[in-house]
């Protein structure tokens, strides 16, 4: 079977709705249908994590950051999506309230991916001898490793890097008190200076 692409997105389907998050794309009945982004991005979030509950604080960080918003903006963004897809809150077929908790997308999702996979990353189904080949089957390519001989000379060149840079810092930073003279403290004394005596008068 082939394999996905980690970077290539997703395009959710489910009954007659289509949401592919890369083209901000959304439609039901081969109809698109516009919506805030803000209500997008919960959307998103919900088919992302389709099944599971999302809590409230979850949604509210994924459209709105880490802004401070009441969630009663989030109970409107509900209704906005419940309206959108055709869904009603007393009876849900696609986003149901967990009361207290959150919501949860119950509604069967299927994924395909939103871009095409480059050739080389598309496995066949069938070997040319009819035996099944899966991804943990296929050989892996691990990049050169260098004989033993190369990295041991490279760890001898990193020491005495590192050698020569400690050496360097303890020659530039003597201690302080090397070489030094006692501090001589001068004493008080009496100085007699030669003063002339001129008659003012």
């Amino acid at each position: 079977m082939a394999q996905s692409h980690p970077d290539c997105g997703w395009i959710y389907q489910c009954d007659d709705i289509v949401v592919e998050p890369r083209a901000h794309r959304l439609e039901r009945a081969g109809k698109s249908i516009s919506i805030e982004p803000k209500a997008y991005a919960v959307l998103v979030v919900l088919l992302q994590q389709a099944g599971d509950v999302v809590g409230k604080d979850t949604l509210l960080d994924a459209a709105w950051g880490h802004r401070h918003v009441t969630p009663g903006v989030l109970t409107r963004v509900i209704s906005q999506l419940r309206h959108a897809l055709g869904d009603c809150a007393s009876q849900p077929r696609y986003i149901a309230t967990v009361y207290s908790l959150g919501y949860r997308f119950i509604g069967e999702v299927h994924r395909t991916p939103s871009c095409p996979l480059p050739a080389d990353e598309l496995l066949p189904d069938v070997a040319s001898n009819d035996e099944l080949v899966t991804a943990e089957e296929t050989p892996t390519t691990r990049p050169p490793v260098p004989p033993p001989a190369t990295r041991w000379l490279a760890a001898a060149i990193t020491l005495a890097v590192i050698v020569a840079v400690l050496a360097a810092v303890s020659l530039w930073h003597a201690p302080a008190d090397a070489g030094r003279q006692p501090r001589v403290m001068p004493q008080p004394g009496l100085v007699v200076m030669p003063v002339a005596l001129v008659d003012l008068l």
